[in-house]
């Protein structure tokens, strides 16, 4: 069932659009809501709705405090010939002109003026977290060998509305042994503290699989990576640590390899030290440790983000379609998963 337009996005609209064309402008929103809503779903339709309303709130604004009267019109016709014709000073004194006119605006509409800048801080804010994402998944080449042959692993459930779900450890066990298209690794992130030395630190942490590195072909700068059996719990109390860590913490000693640190009050043997250009995704980690598997994780616990590497001759529709036939495999013996 497709709900309303959000309510709140529309009085924005409404307060801050001319009155003349109000209705219109608000029918032709709800109309193309509905229409992305059909298309897509309510949760989308409402994204943009809010974008829509924010941009247009904003445009608005702007308008009505640039057309309160005729000296805000002479000053437009002023700018305009500013670029070849106003000496530096006129430019100048225009400029504090503009400044003490919007102070006065401000005084005289504060509410309009406060919601103009909190709808362009919450717009700034999306498009530079936007482009951080952008920028490390798509302009920035990833720090590994063939990266083209990657690709995240997740478990859908539409039915819950379930689209790019993590999966739980029984499951990503399954599909590393089963699966003949790709090396399948997985990782989830945790902060632990790391004490020991004159402070304690809060680092940004994960706890992975055994071919975790081997997947992303990662060799450490020093040292070694993970083995099968560390994987298991009572093995597991190895780590690998990030050269900035390394750098920051220790001192670039060589001589810290097979010493042990505390994470959360816990050993664990530090083994290696990986390259200083070893990055995924967007959290920051110093930290890795194998998963301590015990044997009694639930498999409705899904905590892993999996990721695969295609083997050689694979292609990613023969991934998906093998990884496809494996879930169905495990849903026949385990429907809850």
């Amino acid at each position: 069932m497709i709900s309303s337009p959000p309510r709140l996005p529309a009085l924005l609209v409404a307060l801050f659009s001319p009155r003349e064309g109000r209705d219109e402008i608000l029918g032709d929103l709800s109309e193309r809501f509905f229409h992305v809503a059909r298309e897509q779903n309510t949760a989308k339709a409402k994204r943009w709705y809010w974008a829509q309303a924010l941009c247009s709130s904003v445009g608005f604004a702007w308008q009505r405090l640039r057309g309160s009267g005729s000296r805000s019109r002479h000053r437009g016709r002023e700018h305009s010939k500013m670029g070849r014709q106003m000496p530096t000073w006129e430019l100048i004194r225009s400029i504090v002109a503009d400044i003490r006119y919007a102070l006065r605006s401000f005084r005289r509409h504060p509410g309009a003026i406060l919601v103009a800048v909190i709808s362009l801080g919450v717009g700034i804010g999306a498009n530079v977290t936007i482009f951080s994402v952008v920028d490390v998944y798509v302009f920035r080449s990833l720090p590994f060998p063939e990266p083209d042959r990657l690709v995240h692993v997740y478990s859908t459930m539409p039915e819950r509305g379930w689209n790019f779900n993590s999966v739980s450890i029984p499951v990503f066990l399954d599909l590393r042994e089963q699966s003949r298209t790709m090396d399948i690794a997985a990782s989830y992130p945790r902060d632990v503290n790391l004490s020991g030395g004159d402070r304690p630190d809060r680092v940004g942490s994960e706890r992975t699989s055994w071919n975790y590195f081997e997947v992303f072909q990662v060799q450490p700068i020093l040292g070694r990576t993970f083995r099968p059996e560390e994987e298991r719990n009572g093995d597991h109390r190895v780590a690998m640590i990030s050269s900035g860590l390394w750098q920051r913490r220790f001192g670039s000693d060589p001589s810290l390899l097979g010493q042990t640190i505390q994470l959360d009050a816990e050993p664990f043997t530090v083994i290696g030290v990986l390259p200083p250009d070893f990055r995924f995704g967007l959290t920051l980690t110093d930290v890795w440790t194998p998963f301590g598997i015990t044997g009694e994780e639930s498999r409705g616990t899904n905590v892993l983000n999996p990721v695969g590497r295609l083997l050689p001759g694979a292609t990613v529709m023969q991934a998906s379609t093998d990884v496809a036939a494996i879930a169905a495999q495990l849903a026949e013996g385990s429907p809850e998963q």
